[in-house]
């Protein structure tokens, strides 16, 4: 191979990968929502965001998510073995819950499964979930994954 495309290949291939990353650091950067816009309640909270508007998290702004094959108060998901490695659910000691008063924690039911303090909640009649890809509060890496039937949770007022 002449030298001279050789380096033209090296020097294109350089650049490529330079583009790519400087875009995925400015995409995420673009799109990672600030927690310092999170507003929370005893048990869940929003964040404010430009892209998603508000979406729901739990009172430290890690991203809750529902998902669209779920029953009324039922998840399908805890019942399947590779859904379960993926989607956990969201559970709190209810024991600990002082107040319900604030808007946000009024939609938040109790799945009823068992005698325990630890309960899975729901928002309105919809499991909620963390996703494993979400790694710091306000990721929303697990955001219409499957098809769309994955997804955040949007908070209307």
């Amino acid at each position: 191979m002449n030298k001279n495309i050789l380096i033209a290949l090296v020097i294109a291939l350089i650049l490529i990968g330079g583009v790519s990353y400087w875009t995925k650091t400015k995409t995420a950067a673009l799109y990672t929502p600030k927690v310092e816009n999170l507003v929370k309640g005893p048990i869940v909270g929003y964040i404010k965001s430009p892209i998603y508007a508000k979406y729901l998290t739990d009172k430290d702004g890690r991203t809750l998510y529902i998902y669209a094959g779920d029953r009324k108060l039922e998840s399908v998901c805890v019942k399947n073995p590779e859904c379960s490695k993926m989607w956990f659910p969201f559970i709190f000691d209810f024991q600990k819950v002082t107040s319900f008063d604030d808007d946000l924690s009024k939609k938040v039911n109790v799945i009823p499964e068992n005698e325990s303090a630890w309960a899975t909640y729901a928002y309105g009649e919809s499991p909620l979930y963390y996703y494993i890809g979400d790694e710091n509060p306000g990721d929303v890496n697990g955001n219409g994954l499957e098809n769309g039937k994955w997804h955040i949770v949007p908070i209307t007022e």
